[in-house]
Parts: C-alpha cells; structure tokens; sequence
C-alpha cells in the first residue's frame, strides 16, 4: 500500500482535540468526535491491507491477527503497566476495585462492554478512571476480528455484492445508532453495533479507491475538512452520539480519505511534516493522556488547574514519542525469531497462578527469543505468526494478573487503610461500602408503598387496590435524586399510599432523557384521580452551566477554586414546559435542588472525622448559585401555576454536621444520601412533602376516572 502522509496528519486532527477536550479546555467541546476520526481512518487502513492481500492470493488471518497485535498491544501494555503502581497508590479501594477490572478487561479487549456495564447516573466519575478511553481499542479489535471473515466470504461474490452487503449493514448500523441515541445512550456510546458504520466507512473508502482508484479534489477535501472541524468546535456533551450527529466527522474524514492529496490545500496541509510526526505518534499520545489526567485528578482532591492538565497533554505528547520511537516502532519491524510460541500460550496459563512464577517466565521467554535470534537473516520481516499469538496471551494474562491480584489480595486496601489516622479507618470502610452499593435498590415488601418497575397491567392493577384501600397515592419522579427522594420518604413517612415512578433519568432538557416520550406521562392519565399529588426531584447542577455557558455537570463544583456556574435559563424554562403538561393531569410540585456538596472522599479522609464539624465549609459560590436557583424556580413556579417547595429551609443542609461524623457517612457520593443520610433528612422533608397532599376526600371511590389505557396526547 503507497504511504500517504496526509493519512498521518489527519490523525493528528483526530487525537489533538480528543486529549483537548479530555484536558477540559472548553472551547473544544466536541472534541471526542476524535475517536469517530480514528476509526474511519482505520476502516480504511484495514481494508485496503486486507484486499490487497486477498487480490494477490497471500492474505492470512494469522498474519492479519498478529500484525495487529504488534501495532496495538506493546504500547498499550507498557502504558498499564506504568500505571498499576499510581493507581495502588492514589486509589480508594473502590476505585481500585473497579481499576483492576478494567485492567483484566483491556487484555481480553472487552473493556467497551466493562465500561458500558459500570455507566450510568451513579458510576464513578469517568474523568477518575485511567483505562477509560481503551473502550475505542476494544471495539476496534472486535471489529478486526469479524470483519476480516465477514470480507473474505463476500470477496468471492465479488466487488459489487461485497459493496452492496456492506452498505446495508452499514446502514442498520447508523439506524441502530440514532435509534439508542435517545433510548440507551450508554450502549450506544461504547458497543460495536453503534460504532460498526463509522469503521466501515472506512472500508467502503477503500473499495471505492480499489475499483476506481484515487483523484484530487480540492473542494470535496476542504469540505471534509470543514465538517470535522464544526463537529469538533460546535458540538458539546448535550449532543447525541453517536447518532446521525456523527455523520459530519466521519463524512468528513471519509472526502478527505477520498479526494485529499498532494495536489490539493487540505492534502498539503496535513502532509506538512508537524501533523505528520503528530500523526505518527498519535496512537502512543492516545494510550498515554488519559492515564496521565486521571491521576493527576485523583492525587488532587480538586480538579487541576487548566494549566496542569495542559501540561500533563504536553507530557502525553512526549512521552508518546519515547514509546513510539523505543517500544511501537522495534515491536513494529525487528527481525525477531521464527517459530516455537504455541507452547508458550500453555505455559501462560498455568504460570497466571503467580505473579513471581509469571516474572519468572517473561525472563525465559525472553532469554528464549535472545538465543534465538540468529536463527534468521536480519531484515524488516514481521514476527512468526505463532510467536506474535502466544505472546499476546501470555502478555495480556500476566498483565491481567497484575491488576486482579493486587486487589483481591486486599494489598491495595491494606495500604489504603495503613495510610489513615486510626478514627478515619472506619469512613474509609463506609466509602467502600456505599461505592459498591446497588443504589438502585428499592424495598417492595410493602404492596402499596413500591417503586413502579414497569408500567404494565400488573402495576395498574395494583394501583387500583391500593387506591381502593387507601384513597391517592403521594407520588414522586425525576432523576436519581427522586430516587433518593422516594426511599427517604419510605424510610421516615408512615403514609399508606407511596409510589416512586421510575424514570431515573427524567430530565426533560437534556436529550434522551425527555420523561414525556416514556410510558411515565401514559401511565399519570389513567391513574390522574388516583393520585393525589406528583412531586418532582431534579439534581440542580444539570440546570447550571459554567461562567462560558457550557454545560459542565459535576465539572460545577470539583473545578478547584475556579467556581463561578450560572443558571441555565433555557433547561430551566424547558423542564417548567414539560411539568406544565403534567400539571393539567396530576397535582405537580417541584421539590427543589438541594445543595450538592459534591466532597471528594480523598478530602473526607485526610481531615480527622472528629474535626469534620470545624473544618469543612462550603465555598460561598457554591452555596449563593443554589440559592439563586431556588429563588428563580420558585419565582416561576408560581407564574406557572405549578408547587414548589424551598428545598434549601427545609432540609437546612450544613456540610459540618451532614455529611459525615465518625459514626455515619451520610452521602454515598457527591450528590446522593447513603440510607443513613435518607434517614436523616427524610425526617425533615417529610411534612413539607405530605403536605402537598390534598384533603383525603369520602367519595375518592366513585370519582370517575379515565380508562386504563387511554391515550395521552403528548
């Protein structure tokens, strides 16, 4: 296959901006449509390889497979290799725990599917885990395993079959990526299904450039350019991905892979030696960032200043030319022995049973391999086949076995708990307990005191007994704060009639997450006089941006000093829109946003629980914006019509006495209570709650309701 350059510089379009927007620099919001470059560019590379090959009759899976390793897994196991000894020393047990699976996970490359299954409201911040961004290694490995298969049967139809059958699944590809964009963002974002049509792309390219070859084109190229740069500069975390939003860099990076060449200024451009050297390295500065940003933020209890993290990217940078230049690039083309490595994938899986037999075993491999070197002539020839396999699976289970062993020996949190003041030991088990919590978990013991599961005949049938029994349920929904919410209200009011509806993520600003396209509005028309009352929870930050207007999350309160949020008046005047409809059925009142406190556990542990009450303090930013959100909220609430209730009297938050004493933890992270916290403030929300009940009528019975199944028009 002829180099092309331009290939190289456009992937230093893909991973600048990725390790930018990781880096939290703003103004590259859409920076992670850098992943979606990569894997159109590999799409293409692996194709026009693979073709090659099968046109001239020579093309192996085994060498495909093993050419593949060589490129990924040197590099790859050298970054985690570096970073199993920080994360052991900066970890809590917890983070560590989930660290070690993902370590296992990366070798087997299933850390996409890890990744997918750990996300969700209450996972661990996604900026704190240092193997994150392998979930794009992982899908395109399995993408390399099935499509080389998947090619070799079509070939043989020939061009244009092969043309037309990838098409299609590059289609329902894209449908099942819009389709899960709104329904299940989680999967979508890391599984094969939603990214296969960005790698094929890819592939199609390299058809298309097979069987008519390759023009110059001026226009076409710098339009390419042009898409991906808008998706990166105007794209942000709100936009649904991937979806048909993706479309703009993968057709982009598809024209310039088309009609970008040296006879153009896009062609040109990326040709010029800088993105080039980035592009070359760009594979090892992917590997390196995140680990790097990770645990620069967890040595930090407050997110690191702009100007670490954009070191820490020149660091990336640095040391991704060390690792290319003395790991990637002799891994790559060393003349290496020939043969004798099936054995070796044996003799790894028994040496797994000990991390000093599996040292023991790397140096005799290695002392093998030196022995044998001169068995060939020394030239640019890959690896044996056999040999590259079976050192893959020696290396990925010896790395594996690192990580796995280190946490469930309890070696990690033994030094984690040595490390502590013996009074603050105790927190540090409390932490651990409320991480590995299923915070989802709901008590169903009572028949009319349940969180709706599912909005089907069953749950309808028990509504009508319960309404029969007791007269209207008090009602609660929104986010997993309403969750909280609901199991505070079940844990300190005594009332017969209490329903949690489960739309976790009713958050109706935010895309994917808008309550009026679920069953949740369907099922409040047919039970409208079975309820007498529908409060709404929201975690206040999602109606917060930064001081630029950026949507920033939990980013709000862990950016160090640096905490100037705003409210965000169109996510405010979208909720009031949506509970404005779900007022004209049910009675609604919005039970405002608590304070958030949104306490690091590395701060919690470092300060003696016995001077927690003295010592911690909310910054003055933080506690004035949640007091202006109340005051906007209840302001229009009551032009709207809808209840509202000041959260912030009610509850009387103060960090010093509620977040934790030596004997309680009541957060089980930045925004949640722990049971003992949904105790304690249960307690002091419950009557401002109740009272939004209306009187409990004598003829709630005969009152005519809608039929179960009429249709809302929504």
């Amino acid at each position: 296959m002829k180099y092309r350059p331009e290939i190289d510089g456009l992937r230093s379009v893909a991973v600048l901006p990725v390790i930018l927007f990781h880096a939290g620099l703003g103004i590259f919001s859409g920076g992670y449509v850098g992943v979606d470059i990569f894997f159109v560019i590999s799409g293409y590379l692996i194709t026009t390889i693979i073709l090659s090959q099968i046109i001239a009759g020579r093309f192996s899976l085994l060498e495909f497979y093993s050419r593949r390793s060589r490129r990924i897994l040197p590099a790859l196991f050298l970054v985690i290799a570096c970073t199993i000894p920080l994360a052991f020393l900066l970890m809590l047990p917890s983070q560590f725990n989930d660290f070690s699976q993902s370590v296992a996970a990366v070798t087997i490359f299933a850390s996409n599917i890890l990744f997918w299954k750990e996300s969700g409201y209450f996972a661990a911040a996604a900026e704190l885990k240092p193997l994150l961004h392998t979930w794009s290694l992982a899908v395109e490995e399995q993408y390399y395993v099935l499509f080389p298969l998947l090619l070799l049967g079509l070939w043989r139809l020939g061009a244009r079959p092969a043309l037309m059958v990838l098409g299609v699944i590059f289609g329902a590809s894209l449908i099942a990526s819009q389709f899960l964009s709104t329904r299940a963002p989680d999967a979508n974002f890391f599984l094969l299904l939603s990214r296969a049509w960005e790698l094929l792309a890819g592939s199609l390219c390299a058809i298309w450039i097979l069987k008519r070859g390759r023009s110059g084109h001026a226009l076409a190229s710098t339009l390419g350019l042009g898409l991906i740069l808008a998706s990166i500069f105007l794209y942000d975390g709100d936009t649904p991905f991937p979806s048909v939003y993706a479309l703009a860099p993968v057709a982009g990076t598809a024209l310039i892979i088309l009609f970008a060449d040296g006879g153009t200024p896009v062609g040109r451009l990326l040709a010029m030696r800088g993105p080039v050297f980035i592009g070359l390295i760009s594979y090892s500065a992917y590997l390196w960032h995140q680990p790097l940003f990770a645990l620069a933020r967890l040595a930090s209890p407050d997110h690191p200043p702009m100007a670490v993290m954009m070191a820490l990217a020149a660091l990336s940078i640095g040391l991704a030319f060390l690792s290319w230049k003395y790991v990637e690039q002799p891994t790559r083309h060393y003349p290496w022995p020939v043969r004798r490595i099936l054995g070796t994938t044996v003799a790894a899986s028994v040496l797994i049973a000990s991390v000093g037999l599996a040292l023991n075993y790397t140096g005799a491999q290695q002392a093998y391999s030196t022995a044998s070197l001169s068995e060939q002539p020394t030239r640019h020839y890959p690896w044996p086949v056999r040999r590259i396999l079976g050192t893959t699976v020696a290396a990925s289970v010896l790395i594996a076995s690192v990580g796995l062993a280190l946490n469930y020996t309890g070696a990690q949190q033994a030094y984690s708990t040595a490390s502590l003041s013996p009074q603050n030991r105790p927190l540090l088990d409390q932490i651990t307990r409320m991480a590995e919590m299923d915070h989802f978990a709901t008590d169903d013991s009572d028949p009319c005191r349940f969180f709706v599961s599912d909005y089907n005949a069953a749950t309808d049938a028990r509504v009508l007994r319960c309404s029969a029994e007791h007269g209207p349920a008090l009602a609660i929904f929104g986010d997993s704060h309403a969750l909280d919410t609901w199991s505070a209200m079940y844990a300190a009011s005594d009332r017969p009639f209490l329903l949690g509806l489960s739309q976790q993520e009713c958050r109706p600003h935010v895309a994917g997450t808008d309550c009026t396209t679920t069953n949740l509005p369907r099922f409040l028309e047919r039970h409208a006089n079975r309820i007498g009352s529908a409060v709404y929870v929201q975690a206040g930050f999602w109606l917060l941006t930064d001081q630029n207007g950026e949507p920033r999350a939990r980013h709000l309160f862990t950016d160090g000093s640096d905490l100037r949020p705003q409210l965000d008046e169109a996510a405010i005047n979208q909720v009031f829109a949506v509970l404005e409809h779900f007022n004209a059925v049910v009675p609604v009142t919005w039970f405002g946003p608590r304070i958030e406190p949104h306490v690091a556990p590395e701060t919690m542990l470092s300060i003696a629980c016995d001077r927690s009450s003295d010592l911690l303090r909310l910054r003055p930013a933080h506690q004035e914006i949640f007091e202006r959100l109340e005051g906007r909220l209840a302001d229009q609430a009551a032009d709207s019509g809808i209840g509202y209730i000041r959260v912030l009297p009610v509850l009387n938050f103060d960090i010093g006495r509620d977040l934790y004493d030596c004997e309680h933890l009541y957060w089980s992270d930045g925004d949640h209570w722990s049971p003992e916290g949904e105790a304690r403030f249960g307690v002091r929300m419950t009557p401002a709650i109740e009272a939004t009940m209306p009187p409990l009528q004598e003829d709630i019975h005969n009152v005519s309701t809608p039929p179960l199944g009429h249709a809302a028009s929504w």
